[in-house]
């Protein structure tokens, strides 16, 4: 995330960033949490989930798709709540003029250093439905509900992920 000292612009933008996944096999649930902090907060945070198809995007949620159709997976970005999604199309520049690929954006709003997003993806046959996650925050912890089970993700790396 940056250059280092004596290389190109030797500008590192991100101070700290921290991605913890927690896999969830009887609901084929991951949780994505990410913990980032940047030097210039006037600058955009954006996270990108990139596929081939056109995702659909509607408020926080989002659904990705095999092209297909057969699988999918839904998703919820549960923080920030201040958080907007959209969708962006890629263009590779050995075939102007054609899409190559596709993902749904999550801008968060500038003015702010520090940063919690909060990520649930269901990957699932095309006829289920998702589930529809829940989620309280500390200041040392994420707390994602998800049916009956909880997902506490410390924000400190040192302390383990539980499930209860």
């Amino acid at each position: 995330y940056g250059y280092p000292p004596g290389i190109g612009t030797g500008v590192r933008p991100v101070i700290d960033y921290l991605r913890t996944v927690a896999y969830l096999p009887q609901q084929d649930v991951f949780v994505i949490v990410d913990r980032a902090t940047i030097k210039d907060p006037s600058q955009a945070k954006v996270w990108r989930w990139h596929m081939q198809a056109v995702p659909q995007v509607n408020g926080n949620t989002f659904r990705l798709q095999n092209p297909s159709g057969t699988y999918r997976c839904f998703g919820s970005v549960l923080l920030p709540v201040d958080a907007v999604l959209g969708v962006q199309s890629y263009v590779l520049g050995s075939t102007p003029g054609q899409v190559t690929s596709n993902a749904v954006t999550v801008t968060l709003p500038t003015g702010r250093a520090n940063d919690v997003v909060v990520t649930v993806l269901q990957c699932t046959s095309a006829g289920a439905a998702p589930y529809t996650p829940t989620v309280t925050t500390t200041a040392s912890t994420t707390n994602v509900i998800i049916g009956t089970t909880h997902v506490v993700v410390p924000l400190d790396e040192t302390q383990a992920v539980r499930i209860e």
